[in-house]
């Protein structure tokens, strides 16, 4: 089994970009290469920073070197003939990590061991041995900016306009599962009876309908309450919208005897 490598430049390193090509543009690469022949059979045992041209194409991809062992330092998008300058860009350059360490950037580690650890800059991730899973993730929030200024009466839940609350999109994680959230100020007094609801719809990857389940409600008075469900069984990777909607039984003076303020609703997925 291979073990790591020390390997340092303390001098300048001067490679020659080949010429543009005259119709298309390509991307080349620059990386640094490890040789032990123990291993690779190269008959060397050396370290060395090296450039590999890319194929012309309309749209290039970077080259994968034939050496076994190497790391890239940068790519160079070069333009075809007459179209400008080629650029340098490091973002695909790998940051690496001791056993038991946390690997930092933005580029996953190649061939990474079953439970490494990986911070990409949105949040930490481990390698399940066939994917990374992010360990936790940060909830997302739509607050009511205003309330209605009129509520009619229907028999059917209806949804508030985005301006008033709008609505949130989140993609369900591997798990398949998260907890969703909504309350606020409820508030119906025109008799007795009379009834309000706030609660969400789901529509997308996932859908689901306004139910008792997904919502607080308040009869002939007012609530201050938060409702906190576990929705299981989504598809992982789907993309899902949460939808807040309304509902009154009878109307008053609105925001005196009849109002929703203070709204807000929440998605945490579970990793």
């Amino acid at each position: 089994m291979q073990g790591p490598y020390l390997f340092y430049n303390d001098a300048s390193v001067t490679r020659t970009l080949t010429a543009a090509n005259a119709t298309n543009p390509r991307v080349d690469l620059v990386y640094a290469r490890i040789r032990d022949t123990d291993a690779d059979a190269s008959g060397a045992r050396d370290g060395d920073i090296l450039y590999l041209v890319g194929t012309a194409a309309a749209s290039p991809v970077a080259p994968t070197p034939a050496d076994p062992s190497y790391i890239v330092l940068a790519t160079i998008s070069v333009p075809k003939s007459g179209s400008g300058s080629p650029s340098v860009s490091t973002a695909t350059r790998a940051y690496t990590a001791g056993a038991g360490g946390l690997t930092v950037g933005s580029v996953a580690p190649a061939a990474p061991y079953t439970g490494q650890l990986w911070d990409s800059g949105d949040g930490l991730r481990r390698w399940t041995g066939t994917e990374w899973r992010y360990l936790k993730y940060d909830p997302q929030v739509s607050k009511q900016i205003s309330a209605p200024g009129s509520f009619p009466v229907t028999a059917t839940f209806t949804d508030f306009l985005a301006g008033q609350w709008p609505p949130l999109t989140f993609t369900v994680p591997p798990s398949g599962m998260a907890w969703i959230s909504i309350g606020g100020a409820v508030h119906n007094q025109v008799t007795s009876t009379s009834t309000v609801w706030v609660v969400w719809r789901a529509s997308g990857g996932y859908t689901a309908a306004a139910n008792a389940e997904n919502g607080v409600a308040a009869a002939g008075g007012r609530t201050y309450a938060t409702r906190r469900v576990l929705v299981t069984g989504m598809t992982p990777g789907a993309s899902v919208t949460l939808t807040p909607q309304w509902y009154v039984s009878s109307v008053g003076t609105v925001g005196t005897q009849t109002f929703t303020t203070s709204g807000q609703m929440s998605v945490e997925p579970i990793a």
